[in-house]
């Protein structure tokens, strides 16, 4: 099982983002990863593309206020999470329950290892499926108190 405290780092995490718009929260999600080290500079462009192309087969906004952005990446070492928490809704993700989006978890892993994009989809699904901690996460201001709901996962 993996746990998404061992996956998602307090430089990835926004709450609260000021992004009003889908693109810019992937945006500002990548900028994290390449600001990081941990995705390549000049990546975030192509990335960007790469969510809003899966976007265009099916929404991965999921119902609830959450968005779940994910894509397989050539030549990724490991995946990798960023969670945005914007601070109203983001009204262009086309949520299959009409309710506008909030909380996007972006996710991208090696595109060899299509095994660990299921394991941490599964994951995020997992929290998400908690009532408490979906609570908690609505309310987290700033990445530690983020990441201190999920050290309990």
């Amino acid at each position: 099982m993996i746990r998404l405290i061992d996956l998602l780092e307090a430089a990835h995490i926004v709450s609260p983002s000021r992004a009003r718009f889908r693109e810019a929260v992937y945006r500002e999600a990548l900028a994290l990863g390449e600001a990081s080290g941990a995705l390549p500079a000049g990546s975030v462009e192509g990335l960007v593309a790469a969510l809003l192309e899966r976007d265009a087969v099916i929404s991965t906004a999921i119902g609830d206020g959450v968005a779940l952005p994910h894509a397989p990446v050539a030549g990724l070492g490991r995946a990798l999470v960023f969670l945005i928490r914007t601070e109203r809704p983001v009204a262009d993700c086309d949520p299959l329950d009409g309710r506008p989006v909030d909380l996007f978890w972006v996710v991208l892993t090696p595109e060899d290892d299509p095994g660990l994009h299921l394991k941490v989809l599964a994951s995020i699904a997992r929290v998400l499926g908690d009532p408490a901690k979906r609570d908690a996460l609505d309310q987290a201001e700033g990445p530690s108190a983020v990441l201190g709901v999920l050290s309990g996962d």
